[in-house]
C-alpha cells in the first residue's frame, strides 16, 4: 500500500469523522457547499462556542476550510483527507484473512 498521508493525518481524518455532529456538520457542508458557522451552528442544541470546536477539529483534519468574508467566516468542506482513509480502508478490506478459527457462536 503506498500511503500518501502520514498517520497523524489518519489519525486527525477519523477522529474527526468520529464524532457524529462533527459528521453532521460535514453531511451539509457537502450538499450546500458552503455555510456560515451561525448557519452550521443552527440545528445544534449547543452554544456557538461548542461548534466552533467541532469545526476547528475538522479544520485540523483538513476536512473544513474556513474563508473570512468581513466578520463573517464561511466554511467548505475538503474532500481530499477523505481519500487517504478510504484508501486504507479499501487495503484492509482486499486483505485476506488466513486460518482464523470459525466463531462457534455462528455455528446453526
Amino acid at each position: 500500500m503506498t500511503q500518501k498521508y502520514s498517520s497523524q493525518e489518519l489519525d486527525n481524518v477519523y477522529g474527526a469523522l468520529a464524532n457524529s455532529t462533527r459528521r453532521k456538520i460535514l453531511t451539509r457542508l457537502a450538499r450546500d457547499g458552503s455555510a456560515t458557522i451561525t448557519e452550521l451552528a443552527s440545528p445544534f442544541e449547543m452554544s456557538l462556542a461548542a461548534v466552533s470546536k467541532h469545526i476547528k477539529v475538522l479544520e485540523k483534519a483538513g476536512l473544513l476550510r474556513k474563508v473570512a468574508e468581513g466578520t463573517i467566516h464561511r466554511c467548505y468542506f475538503v474532500s481530499a483527507p477523505i481519500e487517504g482513509a478510504a484508501a486504507l480502508v479499501k487495503y484492509f478490506e482486499q486483505i485476506q484473512p488466513a486460518n482464523i478459527p470459525a466463531d462457534k457462536s455462528q455455528a446453526a
